[in-house]
């Protein structure tokens, strides 16, 4: 069950390490939480859908909905499960993309055995850390391509070639 995140500005959110969650991510931090760890909360507002894990206590901001029962279900399942919904094609907003949580709440999912899901985020958890190690390593390698050219092109203008 989604339920919309609450409203809370700046200059109200005293110091604090609780994460305050927006449709594009933590964007502060709050001295209190208004949602139990472990969470997940998708924009709704802005960034439609893009899905957030969090293993703590949270702030999920009025921008986004964040799902307030797992039913049982393992959270981080449930978290790969709208990572991999669109929900583009939902959008209420005018000028501004928007998405109601009674749009996504008819959307009829058939969830595994708990043993099964939890099976399932091993493997997905272990495709994600690779995916981020091989993606670190292609940054890496982009800049080093970057300093290469630059100084090929320094030593072409200079003379150097």
């Amino acid at each position: 069950m989604l339920q919309r995140g609450f409203d809370i500005t700046k200059s109200l959110q005293g110091a604090g390490t609780v994460p305050v969650v927006s449709s594009g991510g933590i964007k502060s931090y709050h001295d209190q939480a208004a949602a139990k760890g472990p969470g997940v909360v998708i924009g709704r507002k802005g960034t439609l859908g893009k899905a957030f894990y969090l293993d703590v206590d949270f702030w999920p901001h009025d921008t986004t909905l964040w799902v307030k029962d797992f039913k049982e279900n393992n959270p981080k399942l449930i978290y790969y499960f709208f990572v991999g919904l669109d929900v583009k094609h939902l959008n209420s907003g005018t000028a501004n993309p928007a998405l109601n949580r009674n749009q996504v709440h008819p959307i009829r999912v058939s969830w595994p055995p708990r043993q099964l899901q939890d099976e399932i985020v091993k493997g997905l958890d272990a495709l994600a850390e690779a995916t981020e190690r091989l993606a670190a390593i292609y940054t890496r390698k982009l800049a080093a391509l970057e300093e290469l050219k630059k100084s090929l092109l320094h030593q072409a203008f200079s003379g150097a070639l």
